[in-house]
């Protein structure tokens, strides 16, 4: 981890977790969807009638639920990243 991440983490977490969920978890379940559901039937590979409607339902649910594990992770790193550098800084003192 870097002061660059760092900063990028904190510019982001000021727009807050349900924007940063949102916008995550909607273009991860967006590509999730694409790619196993979309394409397949794109290249005929899969030959089903209809509109998947409950995949594309399911596959923004886990892309929510990535999203705000991706939320969680990274606030741990950015607040360990913190402890770091105030310890370094006491350190230098």
């Amino acid at each position: 981890m870097n002061t660059d991440w760092a900063d990028y983490w904190a510019k982001s977490r000021k727009s807050g977790v349900k924007h940063f969920i949102f916008k995550r978890g909607t273009a991860l379940g967006l590509v999730m969807f694409t790619l196993l559901i979309v394409l397949p039937r794109v290249f005929l590979m899969i030959d089903k009638p209809g509109l998947p409607i409950w995949q594309f339902f399911m596959f923004m649910s886990l892309g929510y639920l990535l999203g705000w594990f991706l939320w969680v992770a990274n606030e741990r790193s950015y607040h360990k990243f913190n402890r770091q550098q105030s310890e370094r800084e006491e350190d230098n003192s």
